[in-house]
């Protein structure tokens, strides 16, 4: 009847891929210890991995009003804000992230991707310039593509893949070309699709340092 040890045995079935268990275990940590904030952000990744998202959502929101400026839970729900298009929302919680650990190259991307979002290119090409600076070649390619298709720029992000392919296994390369549509037959539906996917392919932290690597090619400026 310790939240503690339910919570610990939450993360630990986490990191073993048991998020059944997982969500089990710190469903019980928080009913324990209603106030323990770190258990409900883990519950909150539990929920996400099950496919609750919108209850992954509430648990990250509740374990930063328990304990605001926690960084885990704000880069948490950011990302959740930056994949729903709320870019001043994620704006707002990447910078909690950022004044804790300002150079969380995860949150410092992040947040760079949701001021492209919100029109304010200067300060998104100026952070990205600051963590792309270690990016392997692939990555940069793989920025690339993330850049062309978050603004519209499709033909930048189809020819940024081309240059992708040729480092990436022909399984990923197939499932590449058909999200982003290099037919260019309807062009919206793929062009949102092809996004959705390669930002799920990108999303961990080597794939977000590189992030829109690109970025000034892609726009054009």
């Amino acid at each position: 009847n310790n939240a503690i040890v339910h919570n610990n045995l939450g993360l630990a079935y986490i990191n073993a891929g048991r998020d059944g268990d997982a969500l089990v275990a710190l469903d019980r940590a928080v009913r324990l210890k209603s106030d323990f904030a770190q258990a409900h952000n883990n519950r909150g990744i539990a929920r996400l991995r099950v496919g609750r998202r919108a209850d992954a959502i509430a648990s990250f929101e509740r374990a930063l009003a328990l304990q605001p400026g926690y960084a885990d839970a704000a880069l948490n729900l950011a990302e959740r804000c930056n994949e729903a298009g709320d870019a001043a929302r994620a704006i707002e919680l990447f910078g909690i992230v950022l004044a804790a650990q300002p150079e969380h190259a995860q949150a410092q991307t992040g947040r760079a991707f949701a001021q492209a979002l919100a029109g304010e290119l200067p300060a998104s090409i100026a952070a990205l310039e600051h963590v792309t600076a270690a990016a392997t070649g692939q990555q940069r390619i793989a920025g690339g593509v993330d850049a062309g298709l978050s603004v519209g720029r499709r033909d930048d992000g189809a020819r940024a893949l081309e240059q992708h392919d040729a480092c990436v296994m022909p399984r990923q390369r197939t499932r590449g070309q058909q999200a982003i549509g290099l037919d260019r037959g309807g062009v919206g539906a793929q062009q949102a699709r092809g996004f959705q996917w390669m930002r799920r392919q990108h999303r961990r932290l080597a794939a977000a340092r590189a992030f829109t690597a690109l970025t000034v090619v892609a726009l054009g400026l």
